[in-house]
């Protein structure tokens, strides 16, 4: 069960870096990634530890009724992304979604909560139609549509991040234009 959660996390990592290496090789006109080029070029320890910032920041505000949760993962729903795309410190990454979500908060909040819920509600349909009383194989039937399911919901995420970047170089060099 471990070594499945464990695969859960990398995988979720891994295709979130791919996507983001895929999507940006097709918006630049340049060549797809390989598997094992994208392998090699995630910054694996940043994206976990992002990844971990990042869950202990939504547990504690979902914790804080609720809405604090919901604000802290529109705030930060773009980290992952960039910190593949933009290879910053996980600090500054954080702050830098901040910066990019600001005036977009509603829609990122819709695609945010989107591409998390409807994964974990039919993660939680197939666990109640699967309950068997075993705690091992229960597990393991939650964790199956969780590796398949949750690393797909990061595709909203990553093209939400590549709007809010070029929407963000756009500002910028509207302001530099005076």
């Amino acid at each position: 069960v471990l070594i499945v959660l464990i695969y859960g996390s990398l995988s979720h990592h891994f295709l979130a870096g791919l996507l983001e290496r895929v999507v940006a090789a097709d918006r630049h006109g340049h060549r797809r990634p390989s598997l094992g080029e994208v392998v090699r070029g995630l910054p694996w320890a940043r994206l976990i530890v992002a990844d971990l910032v990042l869950t202990a920041l939504i547990l504690a505000g979902l914790a804080a009724f609720v809405v604090p949760g919901l604000v802290v993962m529109t705030w930060f729903a773009v980290v992952l992304p960039l910190v593949n795309l933009e290879r910053r410190p996980v600090p500054a990454t954080f702050a830098r979604s901040y910066h990019l979500v600001r005036g977009h908060s509603w829609r990122v909040a819709f695609v945010a909560v989107t591409a998390f819920a409807i994964p974990e509600i039919v993660i939680a349909v197939v666990a109640i139609a699967t309950h068997t009383g075993n705690v091992a194989l229960d597990a393991l039937v939650h964790a199956i549509p969780a590796v398949i399911l949750l690393p797909l919901s990061a595709l909203p995420i990553v093209i939400m991040a590549f709007e809010l970047v070029a929407l963000d170089a756009g500002a910028a060099s509207g302001r530099t234009k005076v």
